[in-house]
């Protein structure tokens, strides 16, 4: 091993930092697919209650009311959908087994520096950052996905009230 060892210490700084921002975004993806649930089942129950209040002029609704209600519906289960699978426990690797750093690096044969313990630590989580960020941009395209099925679910019950109303 010829590098730097204040550059071994760097990258695996570096790999830390990479793997907590990395749970930080999968966390923070979650609360955010909780919070659009939460909206959709909202703009859902509004919904409801103005059917629910105008119950004797819903024999009026003819075709566009009938395509709005059933966009409606697909958004709010694209919503619920989306949600779920944004709350599967993600099989993210963020941390490295201690019994491994010391059984292998620490009291391994031969028992390896510092440096040569952060390289391969920083080495590993690079390989980690890289497949987690693949598990990462599914999640977040699934996120909008549930933004456009929130859509979907608004643009339907305006549909649905406007042939009510109109």
């Amino acid at each position: 091993m010829d590098g730097d060892p204040a550059a071994y210490a760097l990258s695996y700084e570096t790999g830390l930092r990479t793997l907590d921002q990395q749970m930080a975004t999968i966390q923070d993806t979650r609360d955010r697919a909780g919070k659009l649930l939460t909206a959709a089942t909202f703009a859902a129950s509004l919904f409801l209650v103005a059917l629910q209040n105008y119950r004797d002029e819903i024999s009026n609704i003819d075709g566009l009311g009938f395509v709005g209600g059933g966009l409606a519906i697909v958004g709010f289960l694209g919503v619920v959908f989306t949600t779920l699978f944004i709350w599967e426990p993600a099989s993210l690797r963020l941390v490295h087994d201690p019994r491994v750093i010391i059984g292998y690096y620490i009291e391994g044969t031969p028992p390896r520096s510092i440096s040569e313990v952060h390289r391969e630590l920083a080495i590993w989580m690079g390989d980690q950052a890289d497949t987690n960020r693949k598990v990462l941009k599914r999640k977040l395209m699934t996120f909008s996905w549930g933004l456009a099925a929130l859509m979907i679910e608004v643009t339907g019950m305006f549909l649905l009230l406007g042939d009510l109303f109109l």
